[in-house]
């Protein structure tokens, strides 16, 4: 059950004892910000999956020109 307290601008859940903010307009600022974060997270996951990427490929380039830099009898 929500009762009300001493402030207007919020609630309390008396089945968990939770207080709840009752103002629209902060709650929306709160869920932009935590998307907006989320999005963020999203973004550095993403370029530190591709840094990584990268580095293998230039690694396997690299074993490659490796290769064929080595003549018949193995010998560079």
């Amino acid at each position: 059950m929500i009762v009300k307290t001493d402030n207007p601008r919020y609630h309390r859940d008396t089945f968990s004892n939770a207080i709840i903010a009752t103002d629209q307009q902060i709650l929306l600022k709160h869920r932009q910000k935590v998307k907006q974060t989320n999005i963020t997270k999203s973004n550095e996951n993403e370029i530190n999956t591709l840094r990584t990427e990268v580095n293998n490929i230039k690694n396997d380039i690299n074993k490659i020109l490796e290769l064929l830099s080595k003549d018949k009898d193995g010998n560079i």
